[in-house]
């Protein structure tokens, strides 16, 4: 759970030793289920069970020191949503970090499931 303070921010990190199944140079996304609500609210799904909105706070993921992920956050009506960075490539002892910057109103950040994964390739029709 990351709790950034208004106008401010929150964060964690992991050094990962080895990816599991991943080989150095190897294309990954890293994908987390993430659970954004309202502050204040007396439940997680009061404030925003039918609110879907901005709240002028940011998720950052960086993978050795590379921005591979800056999106502003939306409220998830209680539910946890499913979130992936943009393809990079992985390192042999990738470190990650998560960073939440926070606007006027905070919200809550919950994660769970954080895990790298190979890319899709894509595929070229003709």
């Amino acid at each position: 759970l990351l709790l950034a303070p208004p106008n401010g921010r929150a964060s964690f990190s992991l050094d990962v030793r080895k990816p599991p199944n991943i080989a150095p140079g190897e294309l990954v996304n890293l994908t987390a289920s993430i659970r954004v609500d309202l502050i204040g609210a007396p439940n997680p799904q009061a404030g925003t069970l039918f609110l879907r909105g901005s709240t002028r706070s940011r998720l950052q993921m960086i993978m050795d020191e590379k921005s591979i992920y800056d999106k502003e956050l939306e409220t998830t009506g209680g539910k946890f949503e499913e979130v992936k960075s943009e393809k990079t490539a992985v390192s042999a002892h990738p470190k990650i970090e998560i960073i939440q910057k926070s606007g006027n109103n905070p919200v809550a950040l919950t994660f769970r499931g954080l895990s790298l994964v190979k890319a899709e390739r894509s595929t070229i029709s003709r």
